[in-house]
């Protein structure tokens, strides 16, 4: 029977209505814990329009059109569903997710505070407020939310990631406090795990698993891809676990270089470590770490023999049960091994292999050519603007007279925000006149016609960019950074190092702005690099994807062998 037929034969029966109404949207809960999103909203939206006066009908409605992208029909959903009476927190809460996604932050903190006025012991929406501010660069807020959602609900590993990742971002957090919060990270209870049944052959085809949320359009894809691509398929044999429901045209890229793919987006944690021993696996790679639909928890119960970290996460995971971070030895040098939970495995040619998704901006004249004037550019989230580097930053147009800057963030969707940046700006003596903002660019957009209107890009610190320097790189823009004290410091410093450009790192506040003005007062230089750049970045080891590929998996390898010999021992 169709929707329609069920409107028409209920109509008039008011009772009956409501019932159908609730059957509906119990049956669009349960498709929606299953993933079934699609068929999810149809039921959703079935109890929404036949008993459109209960707000939690518009709130799952919203929340399930939300997590397939539709963001601008989840807030209608939401709007409907805050006016009517007894809106229940929860239904704030998502609102305020989906508020963030559309760049309308403050009103999203207006959206998590109503939550929490509404249930002071939704730990949850506290979790969220926090988060909101991390995104907007107010840390201390952040903190602070996030702090008291933890001592609320000290079990809850989602609200205890959220913290440890903002924390990586706090300049006066020394990286010891930082890797002692992710020690304590609450790991689960589970039995003892069964011995693994993997054949202890030291030389086989091994079975590889990427656990990560991200084979999709996203930061970290930009490096992922050119790995799977390149992977040896006589060495190994690759499995995608896809983390969290979103998905986009990206995704089917990422299905089509796996030997293997598993949705594990509303599998739990225990039934993932099952799936992962039923395949064999030998090496689970964790690619997310503390960030949103982290499965740390899996890992944490042993689900591979060999379980490893890299990419996504720049710090320690803080577990146990994780054999391995891979690095390199300018990110993470030997003496910050105390920092980590993981061995360190220092790749000989850098951690990442980088290549843009899809194709970019042809190459330009540097700017300052023909506007007479140097722009620097910085194209970090707020969280990453310290106010060490807005000191920097001002100290820097001061050493270059008329100079510019330019900083890009999503944040700045928010006219509030952009509005309240140029103010703190202000106040570290960065005049509004050279000063430039810009919001991030839609997905249908170039983002890197951007870089045309730079001439130096100043890496963010205490925690670096990673994606924007290697996009900045790409468009011939060099890139000038602060090597710190903390891996998410250091992450500049090693992708510069991977294509021979240590010149452009400095180990100290002044030699940073010393190096900037330097860039800046050598315009022949300038045009030179411009040229040149993005075909050093392709013949250097960040452009190789098949000798990372190769080194990706000697040190599996290494891995395996060590597993094996002490199985055999």
């Amino acid at each position: 029977m169709s929707l329609r037929e069920v409107f028409k034969r209920l109509f008039g029966r008011s009772d009956k209505r409501l019932e159908m109404a609730a059957k509906l949207n119990d049956v669009g809960t349960v498709l929606a814990q299953r993933g079934m999103l699609e068929e999810a909203i149809v039921n959703f939206s079935g109890a929404a329009k036949l008993d459109p006066k209960v707000p939690a009908f518009w709130s799952n409605l919203g929340n399930a059109l939300n997590s397939i992208g539709e963001t601008e029909a989840a807030l209608k959903c939401f709007e409907k569903g805050r006016k009517l009476k007894n809106a229940p927190a929860h239904l704030f809460d998502n609102w305020g997710g989906a508020l963030s996604g559309a760049g309308r932050f403050h009103e999203a903190l207006d959206a998590h505070k109503k939550a929490v006025a509404l249930d002071p012991g939704m730990a949850d929406a506290l979790c969220n407020l926090g988060n909101t501010y991390r995104a907007i660069g107010r840390l201390d807020d952040a903190l602070m939310n996030l702090d008291a959602a933890a001592a609320m609900a000290p079990d809850s590993k989602t609200i205890a990631s959220a913290r440890l990742y903002t924390m990586n971002f706090v300049e006066n957090l020394s990286p010891e406090e930082i890797a002692d919060a992710h020690r304590s990270w609450p790991v689960p209870d589970s039995p003892q795990p069964a011995p693994f049944a993997n054949t202890l052959d030291p030389d086989r085809i091994l079975r590889v698993g990427y656990v990560s949320a991200d084979f999709r359009r996203h930061s970290c894809a930009h490096f992922l891809l050119p790995l799977l691509e390149r992977h040896d398929r006589a060495a190994v044999h690759v499995t995608a676990f896809k983390s969290g429901q979103a998905s986009d045209e990206f995704t089917a890229k990422f299905k089509q270089v796996f030997d293997s793919w598993v949705d594990i987006g509303v599998v739990s944690h225990q039934d993932f470590a099952s799936e992962v021993r039923s395949r064999s696996i030998d090496i689970l790679i964790d690619c997310g770490g503390h960030t949103s639909d982290t499965r740390l928890s899996t890992f944490a119960m042993r689900a591979a023999p060999v379980q490893v970290s890299w990419l996504g996460y720049p710090h320690t995971t803080g577990l146990a049960a994780m054999d391995a971070h891979l690095t390199d030895a300018v990110a993470t040098p030997p003496e910050m091994a105390p920092l980590f939970a993981e061995k360190l495995i220092a790749l000989p040619n850098g951690f990442h292999t980088y290549r843009p998704l899809k194709g970019s901006a042809q190459l330009s004249p540097p700017p300052s050519e023909s506007n007479g004037y140097v722009t620097y550019g910085a194209f970090h989230n707020l969280a990453k603007i310290s106010d060490s580097a807005l000191r920097l930053w001002a100290s820097i147009l001061i050493s270059v007279p008329d100079s510019r800057i330019m900083v890009k963030t999503k944040s700045f969707l928010d006219a509030r925000v952009r509005a309240e940046f140029e103010t703190r700006c202000a106040r570290f003596g960065i005049d509004s006149a050279r000063l430039e903002t810009r919001s991030w660019t839609p997905p249908d957009q170039d983002h890197f016609a951007d870089f045309e209107g730079v001439d130096v890009v100043l890496d963010a610190t205490p925690y670096n960019g990673t994606t924007t320097t290697c996009e900045a790189l790409w468009m011939g823009v060099p890139v000038v950074t602060l090597c710190g004290d903390r891996p998410a410091g250091r992450v500049g410093a090693s992708l510069l190092t991977q294509i021979g450009h240590q010149e452009w790192i400095a180990e100290t506040d002044e030699e940073y702005v010393r190096i900037a003005a330097d860039l800046a007062d050598d315009q022949s230089r300038l045009v030179e690099i411009r040229k040149t750049l993005r075909a050093e970045l392709q013949r250097s080891p960040l452009g190789d994807a098949a000798l990372f590929a190769r080194s990706v998996e000697s040190a599996y390898r290494s891995l395996w062998h060590n597993w094996c010999s002490k199985q055999k021992a």
